[in-house]
């Protein structure tokens, strides 16, 4: 009941306010890097190795990516 009267909140910027699951909203090559579909595999062949918590969210969007779909879906 309290919370009804809320008109604003504020929200430091440790990102501590997620629903716990990371994602890729987007995935940009910059054009002198090279060809795409190669940078996305190496980027994606490292990353599946390491069990860094961002690893997997970058795994699944370069493999999206790589399939044709957005990376946010």
């Amino acid at each position: 009941e309290q919370i009804a009267g809320v008109t604003t909140a504020v929200f430091d910027k440790t990102g501590t306010l997620t629903a716990g699951e990371p994602t890729v909203r987007a995935i940009h090559v910059l054009p002198d890097a090279g060809d795409r579909a190669w940078v996305l595999g190496a980027l994606a062949a490292l990353e599946r190795r390491s069990a860094h918590p961002l690893a997997r969210p970058v795994v699944r969007a370069v493999d999206r990516d790589l399939a044709g779909a957005p990376a946010g879906t």
